[in-house]
């Protein structure tokens, strides 16, 4: 099994990062978002709500 690994603050997700979670899932078996916390960053959402499933 194939495991690709995607990691941003994706503060917020984006049509953009979307895409590339659509094309990595072709490319691999199992796809894991990371949500990584930028601390020079303001967040629009809160890391409770961004990983909802």
């Amino acid at each position: 099994m194939k495991t690709g690994i995607f990691a941003g603050s994706f503060d917020p997700f984006t049509l953009g990062h979307l895409y590339i979670t659509k094309v990595a899932s072709n490319a691999f078996d199992k796809v894991i978002i990371c949500i990584a916390t930028n601390p020079e960053k303001q967040r629009t959402f809160s890391k409770e709500l961004m990983k909802k499933e």
